[in-house]
């Protein structure tokens, strides 16, 4: 199995990001140092007519350079902290590459304009298979599209539950959808799309108590390669 991830790609993205963080911080330095200027050296008297569109263009300058300052900051953390691979990805190509042959390619860490983010897909003759890597940490029940949190038990011994703030299951068929689109974009339109939720923590940290009728594929990591066999 081939096993790769568009680093260099997300690496030049990552720089156009920074150089993005670079002008847009200097332009609002710049809209700072105007707007301080206007304030600390008035350029129009407060009798003459034109003073209130004078005071308006200095309070916008500072607000304007604020907001940039701001955004050029979170490009730049942006920037700096992007990651060109997915270590969870990482370990499922671990698993998998012995098992499958060059017909297969693992892509980790998928990250394109047109798509948005996919932890990993799985392309070879009967399709693509789209994972969502779960790592978080319980107990969980999976119906249907829903995921709920084993808290606790009652005291009758039944599953004390709280859903989950979001579904995996429903993240899932997003990633497949916008991949199935992309691929209808460049003449692919029929290709088969599959989609499966991996709980990247070994039991007893995650584990699945219950699926009911689960909408997609959910397996625990070391049971990846069994639950693909079936």
């Amino acid at each position: 199995m081939r096993n790769v991830a568009p680093s260099r790609s997300l690496v030049r993205r990552a720089n156009q990001v920074k150089t993005l963080a670079f002008v847009v911080g200097a332009a609002g330095i710049f809209a700072l140092a105007v707007g301080i200027l206007f304030n600390v050296v008035p350029l129009v008297a407060v009798e003459n007519p034109g003073f209130g569109v004078y005071n308006f263009v200095r309070g916008f300058a500072l607000f304007a350079g604020v907001i940039m300052v701001v955004a050029a900051i979170a490009l730049a953390v942006r920037a700096f902290t992007w990651k060109v691979d997915n270590d969870l990805a990482i370990e499922i190509g671990r698993l998998l590459s012995p098992n499958l042959n060059d017909d297969y390619t693992l892509i980790r860490n998928i990250s394109k304009l047109a798509i948005g983010y996919v932890d990993a897909a799985l392309v070879g003759p009967p399709g693509v298979l789209i994972f969502r890597l779960f790592d978080g940490a319980g107990s969980f029940i999976n119906e249907g599209e829903n995921w709920m949190r084993i808290k606790g038990r009652t005291p009758t011994g039944a599953p004390d539950v709280a859903p989950l703030s979001f579904s995996p299951t429903r993240q899932t068929q997003a990633d497949m959808d916008k991949v199935a689109a992309y691929l209808q974009s460049r003449n692919l339109s029929g290709v088969p799309m599959y989609g499966m939720v991996v709980l990247m923590r070994n039991p007893p940290s995650a584990r699945i108590e219950r699926l009911i009728n689960p909408k997609l594929p959910v397996t625990q990591l070391p049971e990846l390669w069994q639950t693909l066999q079936r």
